[in-house]
């Protein structure tokens, strides 16, 4: 919970299935901090599967779980150099499902009748973070210009091939205490205005996954007199890039849902980033989140976090991605609308056209 522990005194198990916390004030994070499972050092948890041993990439269904044993008794995960080399084993009956198919590879999938895709939109975003030590993104007028100047329905267009969902800010659209947010439109005049004659020129550290994406962000912003120059990185190198703040700008799919516990965790200054990415309006805004005692007075904080975040933005944001689940139409999967199907994985049952996979 990083600084938000601080609101819990204690937490005793009361029987071999209850917990009991007990907390020091109000604390509307908390149960928002729990949708993650509790895992164990030897690999058992609270999930519906287990690892048997962490330095093997094989999964088994968990005869503890609480709502019952999954259908499913084992997940072997492995490994493939592309989508393509996937795919071609999936047809081939080896494998059962993708985990996830990429924007560049769904127009391909669609046409196959053994295999059913299920597309979401994830709980990751792109956005470009903001070295705000770097003279260039001091002023917050650059960074809400810089927004403004982004064309998020053609970025998703053509950078993400339609599958996307413009991004107003770092609160998930769908996030339940998130009521008429402040939106950043895109307004190329004003951009024009403030960035023209500051004649902005910056590095923007890049993935290859991401490249696409960042081209067309480059040639919008070369509208308004921006000169991004773009520089491509493995994801490894731009992670640690972020947490030393070794960057001008960066191009990243960062998690910002489903809670609000997960924007705490990653943007306040006693966060995971140590303060690398936000600043002290931000941490006020979510400090009034954090310290909320009701849910009227929670709902209103969320909503100052919002404002506060489209008057002093910490990033440039783009847009929330969507991904698809691959499943060979063996396995029957109940879906429920708007969820990755992956939250119904111990519900998920072979079908009567018994065929399972040849694992040599």
């Amino acid at each position: 919970m990083g600084a938000a522990f601080e609101d819990i005194e204690q937490i005793a198990a009361t029987s071999g299935k209850e917990l009991t916390i007990a907390l020091r004030r109000p604390s509307p994070l908390l149960i928002e901090a729990l949708d993650s499972p509790v895992r164990k050092e030897n690999g058992s948890g609270t999930g519906p599967f287990k690892s048997v041993d962490p330095a093997k990439p094989e999964l088994i269904a968990n005869d503890d779980y609480y709502l019952g044993r999954p259908a499913i008794d084992e997940i072997v995960i492995r490994r493939y150099p592309s989508i393509r080399a996937a795919w071609a084993e999936m047809l081939r009956n080896q494998i059962d499902m993708l985990y996830e198919v990429g924007p560049d590879a769904l127009e391909s999938l669609a046409g196959a009748t053994n295999v059913s895709l299920f597309t979401f939109i994830r709980h990751y975003q792109l956005l470009v973070f903001f070295n705000t030590n770097i003279p260039v993104f001091r002023d917050a007028d650059v960074r809400r210009a810089l927004n403004l100047a982004i064309d998020r329905d053609n970025l998703i267009a053509e950078g993400l091939n339609g599958h996307g969902v413009p991004s107003p800010g770092l609160i998930s659209p769908n996030y339940w205490a998130f009521q008429r947010p402040p939106t950043i439109s895109f307004d190329v005049k004003a951009a024009d205005t403030t960035l023209r004659a500051k004649r902005i020129s910056f590095v923007c550290l890049v993935a290859p996954e991401f490249e696409r994406v960042a081209l067309v962000m480059k040639r919008q912003l070369e509208t308004v007199g921006v000169d991004m120059r773009l520089r491509e990185i493995p994801m490894e190198s731009l992670m640690e890039a972020l947490v030393k703040r070794d960057f001008d700008a960066l191009l990243a799919d960062t998690i910002s849902g489903p809670s609000f516990f997960r924007i705490y965790r990653a943007w306040h200054s006693q966060g995971p980033l140590g303060g690398g990415v936000g600043n002290k309006h931000l941490d006020a805004a979510l400090d009034r989140v954090r310290f909320a005692q009701s849910a009227a007075e929670y709902r209103t904080a969320v909503g100052e976090f919002a404002k506060a975040v489209s008057e002093d933005p910490p990033a440039l944001f783009l847009a929330w991605s969507e991904r698809a689940r691959a499943v060979n139409r063996r396995f029957d999967v109940p879906v429920e609308p708007g969820r990755d199907i992956l939250t119904t994985l111990r519900l998920w049952r072979p079908t009567t056209d018994l065929q399972y996979v040849d694992r040599n």
